[in-house]
């Protein structure tokens, strides 16, 4: 018998089941296909709501919010150095009772390019009158909070699934021929050969099907639709979640699989 898993979803609504209806709206909308998201990584849910950075966060100096557009957006910075980008990670331990005032200061004082890809550049100007002011306010506070500008939810579910796919290349033969089995069933006019025919980009054998599936249909080029066929597929191969390793991932194909046990509101 699989035994249960305690997992984590991050959502920016408030729900007390999930449903079916909103599929394909969430965060990159749903890489492998129909079904809900969820993973044994509380922070992986966080930045799934709100981003790993602190900087697109409201600043809470001493407690008053601070928030202005000028720093507190992050389409408007890149940073350069990977320890910068280490000291401005969000994770869920910091994001309560964390005092993130030497951490703000150390990247703010180490230089930031205002140069950006999705909005307009911030002048010198801009950056020679406000930043100094910023540094001066988180100097003189003793304790730096950040919040997500709009609030999330964390929900840690418990799911009891019946059977587990591990998306990877180590496909058994017995797992090749029942899934041959099931399209023939399905008329789906292809086959897993044997040994398979892998391409150099296949990360899994999820990314493998849904190449089949893009290949096989016309209408399924749009990626979308491919790997909507291709989580079905599984779903109905007699697997109702599906582990994906490499991105630390389950994807739940059969929602009556989950019961939430808990929801805890992350924000103002």
């Amino acid at each position: 018998m699989t035994p249960s898993l305690t997992l984590f979803h991050g959502s920016r609504h408030y729900f007390r089941a999930f449903s079916n209806k909103y599929h394909y709206s969430g965060y990159g909308k749903m890489n492998f296909g129909w079904g809900v998201y969820f993973t044994p990584n509380i922070d992986l849910a966080i930045y799934i709501c709100a981003g790993h950075d602190a900087m697109s966060y409201v600043w809470l100096l001493d407690g008053k919010k601070y928030y202005n557009t000028f720093i507190n957006d992050s389409s408007l910075y890149d940073i350069s150095t990977d320890y910068l980008v280490e000291n401005l990670a969000v994770t869920y331990e910091r994001l309560h009772n964390f005092n993130w005032k030497n951490n703000l200061l150390t990247v703010l004082e180490s230089g930031v390019n205002m140069e950006s890809y999705y909005g307009p550049e911030i002048t010198e100007d801009k950056v020679s009158k406000y930043l100094p002011v910023i540094i001066n306010r988180l100097k003189k506070a003793d304790f730096v909070q950040i919040k997500p500008i709009n609030p999330y939810y964390i929900y840690q579910v418990e799911i009891k699934p019946r059977r587990i796919f591990d998306d990877s290349k180590i496909i058994t033969e017995n797992q090749r021929r029942a899934f041959n089995k099931q399209l023939k069933r399905e008329r789906r006019g292809f086959s897993i050969p044997y040994p398979i025919d892998w391409h150099q980009f296949d990360k899994g054998f999820y990314d493998y099907l849904e190449r089949k599936f893009q290949n096989r249909y016309k209408h399924s080029k749009n990626r979308w639709e491919a790997n909507r066929l291709t989580s079905l597929f599984l779903y109905r191969a007699g697997y109702d979640l599906m582990y994906v390793p490499y991105r630390d991932e389950h994807v739940l194909f059969d929602i009556s699989r989950a019961k939430i046990l808990g929801v805890e509101k992350v924000g103002l």
